[in-house]
């Protein structure tokens, strides 16, 4: 009978580990990083050298992918013995290729006889023997069959592997605060010290596209920017930003609201970091809905708060609005617009609207241009409980 695979951790989980084993002081002979998502392997990899460098070794970098690297240097390193340190500690870099077998020497030219690469080979041999030293290996892709894979496993070596983290929720709650992506953000703000709600950690995930490195910035400058939040560091194109179309929307003003609804869907948004547009109308509406939900929340909660006669900075603390003057004037005017049932209400029809576009997929412009009819603040628009029609 087949015995059931293990299921594999996510990258961060495994960091994390990594982490734990080496602050035990259990540093790996061998270890292997192999994945598509670099972010998760350069992190590991620096975490196994920076552990090696302290024991006292020298660090012997190479790199596969270098049109100047030298395999002859790199099969030095790591048969031979440190000239300065009690042991080396060798680094490769992209091995994919230098891993891959090659034809045998003497071979016909129509001989398909293959031998184990040099590298593989003087790998194979350092694992085998008593030599002081460590060896760390980063590849894209290699397979669990592979002989260099069974010697590290054999060595009771690390095999890490970092795939892309899943940018989609899960299809049983499909909300796209629940993405593996949304919750590694703020999970990632939390390390970094940087306060960030779940709807702001799942506009982030959307607005960077699973640039990893790209969210480790933003966060930085975040966090560096105090007060001014994350609106004022992820820059969008003016007239195709989410923020401002959620902020006509909700604010009643009819033909702005649908003015930016068009520019959004039409023009798409361009970022201010990298210059790409986003023209998909399901990363348009998801990341609309997130904007909308945020700045109805915030509203809602700062408004029961009043009601329950807090103080307005009261109020807005308990919402989790800045404490910047320019954001406290903001939620006030909020505030001017609506009763706390009737944010309520318009929390309930953004929340109406993620539904449809989770169990139907139909969402586009005229949906979001009918909740700007319905939230118009027209002193002669009727009130209704679905809010003002």
């Amino acid at each position: 009978m087949a015995t059931a695979r293990t299921k594999e951790a996510d990258p961060a989980t495994q960091l994390r580990g990594l982490e734990a084993a080496l602050r035990q002081g259990d540093l790996p002979r061998v270890a292997l990083l192999r994945g598509e998502e670099q972010y998760f392997v350069e992190r590991g990899l620096a975490l196994l050298m920076a552990a090696a460098e302290q024991d006292g070794e020298e660090l012997c970098r190479h790199d596969a992918r270098d049109p100047e690297f030298r395999l002859s240097s790199l099969l030095d390193d790591l048969g031979g013995s440190s000239l300065f340190s009690a042991a080396r500690c060798v680094v490769v870099r992209g091995a994919d290729d230098i891993v891959k077998k090659v034809a045998e020497a003497g071979a016909g030219a129509k001989s398909s006889a293959t031998i184990q690469s040099p590298f593989t080979t003087t790998a194979l041999a350092f694992l085998a023997s008593s030599s002081a030293g460590h060896l760390f290996v980063t590849a894209r892709k290699l397979r669990a069959d592979h002989a260099f894979s069974k010697a590290i496993k054999k060595a009771s070596g690390l095999q890490f592997s970092a795939r892309k983290l899943y940018d989609s929720p899960p299809p049983w709650d499909p909300d796209p605060r629940k993405s593996e992506l949304a919750q590694w953000v703020r999970a990632r703000a939390g390390e970094l010290e940087v306060r960030l709600a779940a709807d702001d950690a799942a506009f982030l995930a959307a607005a960077t596209g699973n640039d990893l490195p790209a969210i480790d910035m933003a966060l930085e400058k975040v966090r560096l920017a105090g007060s001014q939040g994350l609106a004022a560091v992820v820059g969008w194109q003016s007239g195709g930003s989410p923020w401002k179309v959620a902020d006509d929307l909700l604010g009643g003003d009819l033909g702005r609201g649908v003015g930016g609804v068009e520019s959004l869907f039409r023009g798409g948004f361009r970022s201010d970091r990298d210059g790409k547009t986003l023209m998909d109308r399901g990363g348009l509406v998801a990341m609309l809905l997130v904007a909308l939900r945020g700045k109805a929340r915030k509203a809602l909660v700062a408004s029961r708060a009043m009601a329950r006669g807090k103080s307005l900075d009261e109020a807005a603390d308990e919402a989790g609005v800045s404490r910047q003057k320019m954001a406290r004037t903001a939620l006030q005017s909020d505030l001017r617009l609506r009763t706390w049932n009737l944010w309520q209400a318009a929390l309930a029809d953004i929340s109406e609207l993620e539904f449809q576009s989770r169990s139907k997929g139909v969402v586009d412009a005229a949906d979001f241009a009918r909740l700007a009819l319905r939230w118009q603040t027209d002193p002669t628009a009727a009130v209704t409980p679905r809010g003002r029609r």
